[in-house]
């Protein structure tokens, strides 16, 4: 009988295995940290620039500094340099041909490298609308509108990146607004004070007391904001005989305030002044006296007069009550309109003044009159 013999296959050595793990990982690791030193030498316009392996054309264009050579945003109003490396990037070329960005380069291959172009801007066109110039004519604190502005219309053209004008076609011509100033003089020595952005507690008051005292009534211009704060101080202006002009809301109107606006500014004060008073405010005061044609049409449309000054000793920078005081009766003559302020700030040196500038006017010959007032005066002269 024949016998076999049976190979059995041996067990893996355990510890041969782990020797061979063991070599394997550090291989790897020799593999990785050696990565990083593996450079791609590049020759660019005759320079050799080294880069990581693997690299693409971008990577060669930011080491080398190519971003430098992209080319200008040129403005579309007058040809300036609008942003420097606005305009197209830098070619890098292999042979003659464009690369683009993701384009693996090799190892001491020759690339050369193009200034990029210069780009103008794009351009948008817009039909807008044309805001009508003030014309004023005459002198004087007061300003009746004669003519209403008509807003026209342009198709105007813009460079997209400054946004400023390339070129406009006026398609409707705006119509100005015209504006007549008078009252500067009256042969009454009478006078107005004018007192602005109140009511202002502790400070109102006061005011009040002294004309009271003096037996003067006034005109308070006062904000919307702060009537609407304070209505029993819009009460006690009313009740005692004064005036109550419109200052608007916020105190924030200048030229360029579109009409919607200034008319949000203007009926919110209007509507603060009645509610508090029962007296809906005929005067319009624009802060600082900056006008435009939105608070032009805005006052007109709501039968406001507005009004500015003659006087203005600058209460407001504190020059002391008796530097004020002189400002205000040295520049005073036969029709002036005063401008004080009631609020917006510390102006106790105005209260302490206040006294004085009455008195001596008085001494001089003047009657102080409301606005009002002093509008029927001129308007009676100016009848006869």
């Amino acid at each position: 009988m024949k016998t076999f013999e049976v190979r059995r296959p041996e067990r893996p050595d355990p510890s041969r295995r782990a020797a061979a793990a063991a070599v394997f990982v550090v291989l790897a690791l020799l593999a990785v940290s050696y990565r990083p030193f593996l450079t791609c030498q590049v020759v660019l316009d005759g320079e050799h620039v080294a880069l990581g392996h693997p690299a693409v054309v971008a990577d060669l264009a930011a080491e080398a500094g190519a971003a430098g050579l992209a080319g200008d945003l040129i403005a579309a109003d007058d040809g300036s340099v609008a942003l420097r490396g606005g305009g197209s990037p830098a070619v890098i070329t292999r042979a003659g041909r464009p690369l683009v960005a993701d384009a693996r380069v090799w190892p001491v291959e020759k690339l050369a490298s193009h200034p990029g172009a210069d780009l103008v801007e794009a351009v948008v066109t817009r039909e807008m609308t044309v805001a009508p110039e003030i014309v004023e004519v005459g002198q004087g604190p007061m300003a009746l509108v004669v003519r209403e502005g008509v807003p026209g219309r342009a198709l105007v053209t813009v460079g997209s990146a400054t946004g400023r004008e390339v070129s406009r076609t006026v398609l409707t011509q705006a119509v100005d607004t015209r504006v007549v100033r008078s009252g500067g003089q009256a042969r009454l020595h009478v006078v107005s004070l004018t007192f602005d952005d109140g009511p202002w507690p502790g400070q109102t008051e006061r005011i009040l007391e002294i004309l009271a005292e003096e037996r003067v009534r006034a005109t308070f211009f006062m904000l919307g904001a702060n009537a609407a704060r304070y209505p029993e101080l819009v009460r006690r202006v009313v009740a005692e005989g004064h005036e109550v002009g419109n200052h608007t809301w916020s105190h924030t109107t200048d030229g360029s305030t579109p009409a919607a606006v200034a008319g949000r500014e203007i009926d919110s004060t209007q509507r603060a002044v009645w509610q508090a008073s029962g007296v809906v405010p005929r005067w319009f005061r624009p802060p600082g006296g900056r006008v435009g044609p939105g608070l032009v049409e805005a006052a007109r449309t709501r039968g406001l007069r507005i009004v500015w000054w003659t006087v203005d000793p600058w209460d407001w920078s504190r020059p002391g009550e008796a530097v004020l005081a002189e400002r205000v009766v040295g520049a005073t003559r036969p029709g002036s309109i005063v401008l004080l302020h009631d609020g917006g700030g510390d102006r106790s040196q105005t209260i302490v003044a206040l006294r004085d500038v009455i008195r001596r006017l008085k001494q001089g010959g003047y009657t102080m009159v409301t606005l009002d007032e002093l509008a029927e005066i001129q308007s009676a002269q100016a009848e006869r």
